[in-house]
């Protein structure tokens, strides 16, 4: 026997694992004393004792009901489901099974390949397919690959796409139902917003008075 051991050392690694280590060993404790407890009033009364010792030890989002009710279940954690007492009417208290195995979350569906263009240019994909052929059709799928390169360049900006990436992406997506004809520039975004800002310039420019124009006005205002 070890020195430690004669003289009545515990180590940690001999003790009980901590359930809620947040509260510490001496809760834990009291909560092993209260399922000892015979008399039911009195186990209730140091189960609710105990509920308030630990709203002042977790002083967070006090006086709501969702903290309250998050207090039980701790309790009945730390307890090992094994405390025979009422929580308040209404409080929904998992069992041990529930939080073994809680309720999965369903991931989104969809190609993970793709996912740097973004879930809308997927849906607006499956809307070109349901369109019926002739221009509308051809122009709208014009747009969308005019975008699809546009995000590519903004996901990855390092590295060069050209229009046959996009058509590619474009074939797998539809599963072969949308082509961009050869002869059709994908920079079509691109130019379009070119376009208008040169416009909107050029009206600004046209907007602005020359300089003769501004000598006329003063000598109006000296007379």
């Amino acid at each position: 026997m070890s020195e430690e051991s004669s003289i009545g050392m515990v180590y940690n690694s001999q003790k009980n694992d901590l359930v809620l280590p947040e509260y510490g060993r001496n809760f834990q404790k009291l909560v092993e004393y209260c399922k000892t407890i015979e008399d039911p009033a009195l186990r209730q009364a140091f189960a609710e004792k105990l509920i308030g010792l630990m709203d002042q030890m977790q002083p967070y989002y006090k006086n709501t009901l969702e903290y309250q009710v998050k207090l039980w279940n701790q309790l009945m954690m730390i307890s090992h489901y094994e405390l025979d007492v009422q929580p308040p009417e209404g409080f929904h208290i998992r069992t041990h099974e529930e939080r073994l195995n809680p309720s999965t979350i369903d991931y989104p569906d969809g190609d993970k390949s793709f996912r740097h263009y973004g879930n809308q240019v997927l849906h607006l994909i499956d809307k070109a397919m349901e369109m019926e052929d002739g221009p509308k059709k051809l122009e709208f799928i014009n747009v969308i690959g005019s975008y699809m390169k546009m995000a590519y360049k903004t996901w990855n900006r390092e590295h060069y796409v050209n229009d046959e990436i996009i058509i590619g992406d474009l074939k797998k997506i539809s599963k072969g139902k949308l082509n961009i004809p050869d002869d059709m520039s994908l920079d079509f975004l691109k130019h379009t917003s070119k376009s208008t800002q040169g416009g909107s310039s050029s009206k600004r420019k046209r907007k602005k008075p020359s300089n003769g124009h501004r000598g006329k006005q003063k000598s109006r205002r000296r007379n």
